[in-house]
């Protein structure tokens, strides 16, 4: 049985997104990823990298926050 979703909140913006592969896909056509991809750090071919979020907190550190990380709560109501 397969786990359910994670959600996962984007520090910088106070979005909270769905899931780590919707976050990281929507950053990524948003443009939210720039100074990843001017680092060369995106996959070839980003769009179809199922693993690219786990690069993205290693990039930003601190930037995003997994809903079972004990930050969580602090983070939400600090930033809405």
């Amino acid at each position: 049985m397969p786990n359910p979703p994670k959600k996962v909140k984007d520090t910088w913006s106070c979005r909270i997104f769905s899931a780590l592969n919707q976050c990281y896909l929507t950053l990524l056509r948003e443009g939210g990823l720039e100074d990843m991809r001017r680092a060369g750090k995106l996959a070839p071919n980003p769009e179809e990298d199922n693993f690219g979020y786990y690069r993205m907190p290693r990039f930003y550190p601190d930037r995003f926050v997994e809903e079972d990380d004990p930050r969580w709560q602090e983070v939400c109501q600090r930033n809405g």
